[in-house]
């Protein structure tokens, strides 16, 4: 790793461990974007700031395929400034108890995370943020338009079949360091840790607009493909906002202003 924390060389085990996949070239990638916490970025600056030469620490990477996979890290000064990381798995003796936490905090009929999973993933990257970082904490609220007449009009199983489609095209919009989860029947949130600006948090909501609307096949021939729209509130944890509820209550707000502005649309406070 290179003195300003890019991949410089690594083995067929990383590649395994990070991408899932033996063989697949990780080099010039930010290291700290494997690290899953609720803030990469923050939370490997201090973790790699107070960490002693060769101490082993307990480092959790989160794979491109939403893995997590537990490690023991320890890190080597080489000469000229690089780095040489030393990953050793300890999932095997933690598998249980981050199977039953995981279980505990995810949503069932979706995958994603559960309100309380979310609560803890922005209380989290809320305290790794800093008034100096080049980086925000962003959130996108996001509820569902006319999502109701769905489940009258066709049942549960195809109001289910929806919401599973919205989780997904969602992990399929987020990066892997950012968080999508469901808080509600049809309400969903996303957590950006890594935000550049408003401006980027509208990019982010603009992509998730269109991944939404996109069709839906049920494979049910009297049904056909179905269609829903969502509307999306934003905001960006700054010095006016002193907690993660106040976080969330803005982009709540901003959802419903753009709700009564025509639905279908992100609207950022």
């Amino acid at each position: 790793m290179s003195k300003n924390h890019k991949i410089l060389y690594h083995n067929d085990g990383f590649s395994r461990i990070a991408s899932g996949e033996t063989g697949e070239d990780l080099r010039n990638r930010d290291f700290w974007r494997f690290y899953a916490t609720a803030n990469p970025y923050q939370e490997y600056q201090h973790l790699f700031a107070s960490v002693s030469e060769g101490e082993a620490i307990d480092f959790a990477i989160r794979s491109s395929n939403q893995t997590l996979n537990l490690t023991v890290a320890t890190f080597l000064s080489l000469p000229g400034g690089d780095y040489l990381v030393i990953l050793e798995d300890s999932s095997k003796q933690k598998e249980r108890e981050s199977r039953l936490i995981r279980e505990a905090k995810s949503d069932k009929l979706t995958g994603l995370l559960n309100r309380k999973g979310f609560d803890e993933r922005l209380a989290s990257a809320i305290e790794g943020y800093k008034t100096d970082s080049k980086f925000k904490v962003g959130v996108l609220f996001i509820d569902l338009d006319e999502f109701k007449p769905i489940n009258d009009t066709y049942g549960h199983d195809a109001g289910d079949l929806m919401l599973i489609s919205v989780a997904n095209r969602l992990l399929s919009t987020v990066e892997d360091f950012e968080t999508a989860a469901r808080i509600g029947g049809d309400e969903f949130v996303c957590i950006f840790p890594v935000c550049d600006s408003i401006d980027d948090l509208r990019t982010k909501g603009e992509a998730i607009l269109h991944a939404v609307a996109q069709p839906v096949e049920t494979h049910d021939e009297s049904i056909g493909k179905l269609v829903v729209q969502c509307s999306i509130g934003g905001a960006i944890f700054d010095q006016d906002i002193h907690s993660a509820d106040a976080l969330l209550k803005k982009a709540d707000e901003a959802m419903y202003e753009a709700k009564k502005s025509g639905k279908n649309q992100i609207y950022i406070r």
